[in-house]
Protein backbone atom coordinates (compact mmCIF):
# COMPACT_ATOMS: atom_id res chain seq x y z
CA UNK A 1 0.00 0.00 0.00
CA UNK A 2 1.15 3.55 -0.58
CA UNK A 3 0.38 6.73 1.30
CA UNK A 4 0.99 10.36 0.49
CA UNK A 5 2.05 12.72 3.18
CA UNK A 6 2.16 16.48 2.74
CA UNK A 7 3.86 18.72 5.23
CA UNK A 8 4.34 22.44 5.43
CA UNK A 9 7.48 23.71 7.11
CA UNK A 10 7.30 26.88 9.22
CA UNK A 11 9.34 29.74 8.15
CA UNK A 12 10.03 30.78 4.58
CA UNK A 13 7.06 29.04 3.01
CA UNK A 14 6.71 26.47 0.25
CA UNK A 15 5.56 22.86 0.30
CA UNK A 16 6.90 19.45 -0.60
CA UNK A 17 5.57 15.86 -0.92
CA UNK A 18 7.02 12.49 0.09
CA UNK A 19 5.93 8.95 -0.79
CA UNK A 20 5.89 6.33 1.97
CA UNK A 21 5.45 2.58 1.49
CA UNK A 22 4.19 0.05 4.01
CA UNK A 23 4.10 -3.71 3.87
CA UNK A 24 1.21 -5.42 5.63
CA UNK A 25 2.45 -8.50 7.50
CA UNK A 26 -0.09 -11.00 8.75
CA UNK A 27 0.55 -12.19 12.31
CA UNK A 28 1.65 -15.71 13.15
CA UNK A 29 -1.23 -18.20 12.85
CA UNK A 30 -0.78 -21.80 14.02
CA UNK A 31 -2.72 -24.69 12.50
CA UNK A 32 -2.59 -28.42 13.29
CA UNK A 33 -3.41 -31.16 10.79
CA UNK A 34 -3.78 -34.89 11.38
CA UNK A 35 -6.47 -37.17 12.76
CA UNK A 36 -6.65 -37.77 16.49
CA UNK A 37 -8.89 -40.83 16.04
CA UNK A 38 -6.91 -44.04 16.47
CA UNK A 39 -9.97 -46.30 16.20
CA UNK A 40 -9.65 -49.83 17.63
CA UNK A 41 -6.21 -50.66 19.04
CA UNK A 42 -5.13 -53.92 20.73
CA UNK A 43 -4.60 -53.47 24.46
CA UNK A 44 -0.95 -52.73 25.26
CA UNK A 45 0.11 -52.27 21.60
CA UNK A 46 1.92 -48.94 20.98
CA UNK A 47 0.53 -47.02 17.99
CA UNK A 48 1.85 -43.60 16.92
CA UNK A 49 0.21 -40.76 14.97
CA UNK A 50 1.93 -37.65 13.59
CA UNK A 51 0.36 -34.19 13.71
CA UNK A 52 1.76 -31.37 11.56
CA UNK A 53 1.91 -27.93 13.19
CA UNK A 54 2.16 -25.10 10.62
CA UNK A 55 2.62 -21.35 10.92
CA UNK A 56 0.48 -19.97 8.09
CA UNK A 57 1.09 -16.35 9.12
CA UNK A 58 3.63 -13.85 7.84
CA UNK A 59 5.79 -13.63 10.96
CA UNK A 60 7.40 -16.03 13.41
CA UNK A 61 5.26 -17.39 16.21
CA UNK A 62 6.08 -16.95 19.85
CA UNK A 63 7.64 -19.86 21.73
CA UNK A 64 5.71 -23.09 21.15
CA UNK A 65 4.00 -24.94 23.99
CA UNK A 66 2.78 -28.52 23.48
CA UNK A 67 0.63 -30.37 26.02
CA UNK A 68 -1.52 -33.50 26.23
CA UNK A 69 -4.32 -33.11 28.77
CA UNK A 70 -7.36 -34.98 30.01
CA UNK A 71 -8.26 -37.80 32.37
CA UNK A 72 -6.56 -40.46 30.21
CA UNK A 73 -3.69 -38.25 29.01
CA UNK A 74 -1.13 -40.70 30.45
CA UNK A 75 -2.08 -43.19 27.72
CA UNK A 76 -1.29 -40.65 24.96
CA UNK A 77 2.43 -39.87 25.19
CA UNK A 78 4.33 -37.28 23.15
CA UNK A 79 7.36 -38.74 21.35
CA UNK A 80 10.46 -36.58 20.75
CA UNK A 81 13.97 -36.75 19.39
CA UNK A 82 13.38 -37.10 15.64
CA UNK A 83 14.42 -34.44 13.13
CA UNK A 84 11.41 -32.29 12.27
CA UNK A 85 9.77 -32.63 15.70
CA UNK A 86 8.42 -29.41 17.22
CA UNK A 87 10.68 -28.10 19.97
CA UNK A 88 8.70 -26.51 22.81
CA UNK A 89 10.12 -23.18 23.94
CA UNK A 90 11.23 -22.15 20.44
CA UNK A 91 9.33 -20.09 17.84
CA UNK A 92 8.09 -21.45 14.52
CA UNK A 93 9.15 -19.30 11.54
CA UNK A 94 6.57 -17.96 9.09
CA UNK A 95 5.56 -20.55 6.50
CA UNK A 96 7.31 -23.38 8.37
CA UNK A 97 5.99 -26.54 10.01
CA UNK A 98 7.08 -29.16 12.52
CA UNK A 99 5.73 -32.48 13.80
CA UNK A 100 4.16 -33.58 17.05
CA UNK A 101 4.19 -37.38 17.37
CA UNK A 102 1.79 -38.96 19.86
CA UNK A 103 1.91 -42.62 20.88
CA UNK A 104 -1.15 -44.38 22.30
CA UNK A 105 -0.70 -47.35 24.64
CA UNK A 106 -3.67 -48.42 26.73
CA UNK A 107 -3.47 -50.46 29.89
CA UNK A 108 -7.24 -50.72 30.32
CA UNK A 109 -9.95 -51.89 27.92
CA UNK A 110 -12.44 -49.40 26.53
CA UNK A 111 -12.75 -45.92 25.11
CA UNK A 112 -9.85 -43.58 25.91
CA UNK A 113 -9.72 -39.81 25.28
CA UNK A 114 -7.43 -36.82 25.76
CA UNK A 115 -6.59 -33.52 24.03
CA UNK A 116 -3.46 -32.33 22.24
CA UNK A 117 -2.87 -28.59 22.61
CA UNK A 118 -0.34 -26.49 20.69
CA UNK A 119 -0.02 -22.78 21.44
CA UNK A 120 2.18 -19.73 20.98
CA UNK A 121 1.83 -15.99 21.54
CA UNK A 122 1.63 -14.76 18.85
CA UNK A 123 0.23 -17.75 16.96
CA UNK A 124 -2.85 -18.75 18.88
CA UNK A 125 -4.09 -21.99 20.41
CA UNK A 126 -5.01 -25.15 18.52
CA UNK A 127 -6.44 -28.32 20.06
CA UNK A 128 -7.03 -31.77 18.62
CA UNK A 129 -9.30 -34.33 20.28
CA UNK A 130 -7.49 -37.65 20.79
CA UNK A 131 -9.50 -40.88 21.00
CA UNK A 132 -8.96 -44.62 20.80
CA UNK A 133 -10.72 -47.81 21.83
CA UNK A 134 -8.45 -50.29 23.57
CA UNK A 135 -9.47 -53.86 22.80
CA UNK A 136 -8.53 -57.13 24.44
CA UNK A 137 -6.73 -59.50 22.06
CA UNK A 138 -8.55 -62.65 21.01
CA UNK A 139 -8.69 -65.06 23.95
CA UNK A 140 -9.97 -68.54 23.13
CA UNK A 141 -11.46 -71.00 25.59
CA UNK A 142 -12.92 -74.43 24.86
CA UNK A 143 -15.75 -76.31 26.54
CA UNK A 144 -15.54 -79.03 27.64
CA UNK A 145 -11.88 -78.97 28.44
CA UNK A 146 -10.53 -81.55 28.15
CA UNK A 147 -12.68 -83.19 25.47
CA UNK A 148 -12.99 -86.75 26.80
CA UNK A 149 -13.74 -89.44 24.23
CA UNK A 150 -13.33 -92.31 26.70
CA UNK A 151 -12.14 -95.70 25.47
CA UNK A 152 -12.21 -96.04 21.67
CA UNK A 153 -11.18 -99.22 19.88
CA UNK A 154 -8.48 -99.03 17.21
CA UNK A 155 -9.88 -98.46 13.70
CA UNK A 156 -13.31 -97.47 15.00
CA UNK A 157 -15.06 -94.11 15.41
CA UNK A 158 -15.84 -92.52 18.73
CA UNK A 159 -19.18 -91.04 19.54
CA UNK A 160 -19.66 -87.44 18.34
CA UNK A 161 -19.08 -84.97 21.13
CA UNK A 162 -19.98 -81.26 21.20
CA UNK A 163 -17.03 -78.90 21.49
CA UNK A 164 -17.47 -75.14 21.83
CA UNK A 165 -14.70 -72.61 21.25
CA UNK A 166 -15.43 -69.12 22.63
CA UNK A 167 -13.55 -65.89 22.02
CA UNK A 168 -13.75 -63.74 25.17
CA UNK A 169 -11.59 -60.99 23.63
CA UNK A 170 -12.70 -57.99 21.57
CA UNK A 171 -10.70 -58.76 18.44
CA UNK A 172 -11.92 -61.51 16.09
CA UNK A 173 -9.91 -64.73 16.07
CA UNK A 174 -9.07 -66.53 12.86
CA UNK A 175 -8.09 -70.16 13.08
CA UNK A 176 -8.30 -73.34 11.07
CA UNK A 177 -9.55 -76.68 12.30
CA UNK A 178 -8.15 -79.67 10.44
CA UNK A 179 -10.46 -82.66 10.27
CA UNK A 180 -8.96 -85.98 9.37
CA UNK A 181 -10.82 -88.26 7.01
CA UNK A 182 -12.50 -91.36 8.37
CA UNK A 183 -10.31 -94.47 8.21
CA UNK A 184 -11.16 -97.03 5.51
Amino acid sequence: KSMWWRFRPYGTGGSTSASLSAQVVTPAVLSVSGSGAWGNVPLGMPTTRTFVVSNTGGQASGNLAVAITGVQASEFVRQTGVAGDCVPGTPLAAGMSCNVRVQFVASVRGSRTASLGVSATPGGVQTVALSATAQQAATLTSTPNPLAFGGVEVNSLSAMLPWTITNTGDIPAHFKVDLWPEPN
